[in-house]
């Protein structure tokens, strides 16, 4: 019986240790490969962390920038329409106004119609 098992583990083991075998060998390909990307892969994860350095304080500022924009937004209405009422009012008191200046002119003509001027 042990000399079954011992035939059934050997036909299950050997191509498992062939498979071993083979990615064995195909280890220093895969290293040979790799090595170089290692160096580059550095310098992707420095310059990633550089990024991260730069684009932080950026987004941190962008945060505030839309803040202060809804504020903003919440401030501005409410300012559009009170300058839309003062230009209403400044067109009514010009309404007002030029009649009344347009009769200033016209009684300082008169009175200076009515001033003799030396000879």
């Amino acid at each position: 019986m042990l000399a079954e098992q011992s035939a059934v583990a050997t036909n299950v083991l050997s191509p498992l240790a062939h498979s071993a075998d083979v990615l064995f060998q195909q280890s220093p390909l895969a290293l040979n490969v790799l090595s170089p990307l290692t160096p580059k892969t550095d310098m992707l994860a420095e310059q990633s962390a550089l990024a991260t350095n730069v684009l932080s304080p950026l987004a941190l500022q962008t945060d505030v920038l839309f803040q202060q924009a809804a504020l903003a937004l919440n401030v501005l209405p409410p300012l559009a329409h009170q300058t839309d009422v003062l230009t209403e009012q400044a067109a009514l008191a010009l309404n007002m106004v030029l009649p009344l200046a347009l009769a200033a002119n016209m009684l300082s003509l008169s009175a200076l119609q009515t001033i003799p001027l030396p000879p």
